[in-house]
């Protein structure tokens, strides 16, 4: 989603396509996320890192590192 709209590279939103196409359940979440992204957070050009969700006394918890897609490979095989 970032790569698309910060990096003007749709590679990414093209292969979840694909990836979602015979399941039309997941490709409307999908499709809903992306607009909702761009709707809300347009102006955010982060990208999610490594992440973590642990479960606590107190209840979920979400851990996840900020990435600046101008930092990173576009080709998700290769690593930083």
């Amino acid at each position: 989603m970032v790569f698309a709209d910060v990096l003007s590279d749709g590679q990414h939103l093209d292969e979840i396509r694909r990836l979602t196409a015979d399941n039309p359940k997941t490709a409307m979440l999908m499709e809903q996320l992306i607009a909702r992204k761009r709707a809300l957070f347009a102006d955010d050009e982060r990208l999610i890192g490594s992440w973590e969700v642990t479960r606590t006394e107190d209840g979920i918890n979400l851990r996840a590192d900020a990435r600046d897609p101008h930092s990173l490979p576009r080709d998700p095989r290769q690593r930083s």
